[in-house]
């Protein structure tokens, strides 16, 4: 947006021009720069399929406000005015206009029709691009089946925390005879599963929280500036969101056991997931849907896994 306003006010010649983007549900129409400050040159209208020039696809140029074929959103102007309008084309689709206008004893040129189209093609390209980045860097940070980061972004996160040397817990999670139901009901309601306790473990946490699918039916939180006691209570409220969820009968019941571990000063992440992956081992032991804190004394069950 710099660049493109850099190139409005070489072509502008001190005219008023901005440009509009549609935003995500391509309903509203919102201005994101303005060759000027002072508002002068804001045209009021609220949606892509509203404007002339969005909605034919075409450049529009009206001379005089007060014209009887004018620009609806220029009738009634308090000043007499004229403008120019270029449709701008994002990845295909025309979602942004330049509106220029200015009063009529500055009137346009010839030349500024043209010198805007111009901006509004390569503006519409180099949205597009970064567009196309920045949705293929989100998909490369998150899960795409839970829409939660994945285990890349969750270290990369965690490590500004060690930085910082700032206390955190980690909480390691597993979805409880995860591989039952994936045998009884199918992959489908599997990932069914998997969906909902994404949204109960998103539900259940802070926004400072980072909560990361870290792989099939496994699930890690790490919750900075945070205690045991707090972080118990955080997975203990997951475990009963769960089960309100569950209540719906859209997935078959499940529950899920939870490793808590404090990370000590100085240790790696891996290190602290170790340790709660071994709780959430405990966990296991001792009959699953539950949350075990590492180094709690707790005997475990004879035979292993039950």
């Amino acid at each position: 947006y710099d660049l493109i306003r850099q190139a409005l006010d070489t072509v502008a010649d001190g005219r008023a021009v901005e440009l509009l983007v549609a935003d995500s549900s391509q309903a509203h129409f919102r201005q994101v720069l303005s060759t000027v400050a002072d508002g002068f040159g804001a045209c009021r209208v609220a949606a892509p399929s509203e404007c002339p020039a969005a909605s034919s696809g075409q450049t529009r140029i009206w001379n005089d406000s007060a014209d009887l074929d004018t620009c609806p959103y220029l009738r009634n102007h308090p000043e007499r005015v004229w403008a120019d309008c270029v449709p701008v084309s994002i990845a295909g689709r025309t979602t942004g206009v330049l509106h220029a206008e200015g009063r009529i004893e500055l009137p346009s040129n010839e030349e500024l029709p043209t010198e805007l189209e111009l901006v509004a093609r390569k503006a519409g390209d180099r949205i597009g691009v970064q567009r196309v980045l920045a949705r293929t860097e989100a998909q490369a940070q998150v899960d795409p089946l839970t829409g939660l980061p994945n285990r890349r972004t969750l270290e990369n996160r965690t490590h500004q925390l060690l930085q910082n040397d700032m206390e955190f817990v980690v909480a390691f999670a597993d979805l409880d005879h995860f591989k039952d139901l994936n045998d009884l009901h199918g992959h489908e309601t599997g990932d069914r599963a998997l969906r909902l306790f994404s949204r109960v473990l998103r539900d259940s946490v802070r926004p400072r929280d980072i909560p990361a699918r870290y792989g099939g039916e496994e699930f890690v939180v790490v919750l900075p500036d945070c205690s045991l006691a707090d972080a118990r209570v955080v997975a203990d409220r997951v475990r009963s969101q769960l089960a309100t969820a569950l209540g719906t009968g859209t997935v078959p019941a499940f529950t899920v056991s939870v490793g808590l571990a404090l990370a000590d000063s100085g240790e790696a992440l891996s290190e602290v997931i170790a340790r709660a992956d071994a709780a959430l081992l405990k966990a296991k032991q001792l009959g699953r849907d539950r949350v075990v804190t590492a180094g709690e004394l707790l005997e475990t069950v004879p035979g292993g896994l039950v």
